[in-house]
């Protein structure tokens, strides 16, 4: 299990947890977090996710449970989907050892009126990144055996990728993977978030944090919000809402 604490500052939620009484099974899936990751954010970011995974000890599972569901006929319906994984998955999934990190400094977006689905929510820009810690080139040689035609060559083991308006930064450092959206993730930076979060994170298993404040002043946020507000399905709930927004700056998990 895990021991929760609660806590509220001016502004601010923490979240915090404790894994308690958990098997071994489980925690051999997983591995200390720590901070080097941030050093590569070139913003104070909306939102960070952050995960210390074992990939081989993952992988070993998640392959018996697609053994599992190949042979169930409830599931006869993903065999494309499942021959697909078993190809890369376990390759990919156990090159990974340490940090999963995503992270959005940067959300544009806007509603889109649509006659059949209604008025939809989409991104038109970004700033992004993805990155994790691993210990073979795997995952990188793969992309470049399924992407090569569409990737150009930018560094040693970088290449770049335009896509849906978006410029995407693909490559590999120091035993680090990253894809980056409108953000090359080529050198490292002294960024708000690795001051704040480098001495609060190193022994985690995982932790997250959200920037309401910074969030709702993107477009993509506004947009969010104003969808949320406008589905509303009473005046009390758009009070509750107005409550939360106009209150918290940041939710944390640690």
């Amino acid at each position: 299990g895990a021991s929760l604490g609660l806590s509220f500052e001016s502004g601010t939620i923490l979240l915090s947890s404790e894994l308690e009484g958990v098997s071994d099974n489980i925690t051999a899936q997983l591995k200390q977090a720590n901070p080097n990751h941030l050093k590569l954010l070139n913003a104070s970011p909306i939102a960070i996710l952050n995960l210390g995974i074992n990939g081989e000890a993952m992988a070993d599972i998640i392959d018996n449970a697609m053994d599992a569901a190949a042979s169930n006929e409830d599931f006869a319906s993903m065999s494309n989907e499942i021959s697909i994984y078993k190809n890369i998955g376990p390759g990919i999934i156990s090159s990974i050892d340490g940090n999963l990190m995503f992270a959005l400094s940067e959300a544009d977006g806007k509603l889109i009126d649509d006659v059949i689905d209604g008025s939809r929510l989409v991104f038109t820009k970004a700033n992004a990144l993805f990155t994790a810690d691993v210990k073979d080139d795997y995952i990188m040689e793969n992309i470049k055996t399924y992407a090569g035609p569409f990737l150009r060559k930018s560094g040693t083991q970088s290449y770049s990728l335009e896509a849906f308006g978006n410029k995407l930064s693909i490559g590999q450092q120091d035993n680090m993977f990253y894809v980056g959206v409108n953000n090359s993730a080529d050198k490292k930076r002294n960024s708000a978030a690795d001051q704040e979060w480098s001495n609060n994170v190193m022994g985690s298993y995982a932790y997250a944090m959200v920037d309401f404040k910074q969030l709702f002043s993107t477009s993509f946020g506004h947009a969010a919000l104003s969808t949320i507000y406008s589905n509303a399905s009473s005046s009390d709930e758009r009070d509750i809402i107005k409550l939360i927004t106009s209150n918290i700056d940041k939710f944390y998990i640690l």
